[in-house]
């Protein structure tokens, strides 16, 4: 059978090991300055690039690229869900 006492005072040892290796390593641990990485190629740049892409050309065209698609995406979705619906709802009337 398990000994309950033994078993709660193993995890107990192991936590306490556990905490104490976390805080050595908390207080080794270098401070990294708020930053953001580029969409495309994950180069860090600044906070307050808008769009989220470095100063790249071929960043930049993927990045228009890429948010043409995910409008064309987000279009194309609502006209789907629009033909799927429709015909539930004019049934659902009476209209057809």
């Amino acid at each position: 059978m398990v000994d309950a006492k033994k078993l709660k005072e193993k995890i107990a040892k192991t936590a306490e090991k556990a905490k104490k290796t976390a805080q050595g390593k908390l207080s080794r641990s270098v401070k990294v300055e708020p930053h953001q990485h580029c969409r495309v190629c994950y180069v860090v740049i600044g906070m307050d690039a808008d769009p989220r892409v470095c100063g790249s050309e071929e960043c930049a065209d993927k990045n228009e690229r890429d948010e043409k698609n995910q409008k064309m995406m987000r279009i194309m979705f609502v006209v789907f869900v629009a033909l799927f619906f429709v015909p539930i709802l004019l049934r659902g009337f009476g209209v057809a």
